[in-house]
């Protein structure tokens, strides 16, 4: 997160950070990443969903041809019930998440009300 916030250009090109909500939704983002590379854009297969290793780990290849329909952005919520889960977000990553995505992670006492065990 920390080379994804940083105004400086990647040194000898040896990393260049991918937003992946922004690849997934922003073709002038996936254009701008691709040219920079120094390779031809095309967004053929955009949509496609590789079949080798049975595709998605979450969704195989149901989503082919229309991967953008995948709910890659909720996929967290799978574990939002687990402590262990919760436990990576430190006051840091916090911090480096919402000033690269906006304020997404639930709030402490969020967290904590959905690790909570029913009375």
């Amino acid at each position: 997160m920390r080379a994804a916030l940083s105004p400086d250009p990647p040194a000898g090109r040896e990393r260049i950070p991918v937003l992946y909500n922004r690849w997934c939704t922003d073709e002038p983002y996936r254009a701008g990443i691709v040219r920079y590379l120094g390779l031809e854009f095309t967004d053929s297969g955009h949509q496609d969903v590789p079949a080798c290793n049975g595709g998605s780990s979450f969704d195989t290849t149901v989503f082919d041809g229309r991967a953008s329909q995948m709910p890659t952005t909720d996929r967290w919520q799978v574990f939002k019930g687990d402590e262990r889960y919760w436990e990576i977000f430190d006051d840091e990553i916090v911090a480096l998440s919402e000033a690269l995505f906006g304020p997404v992670i639930p709030s402490a006492a969020e967290r904590l009300s959905a690790t909570a065990s029913p009375a």
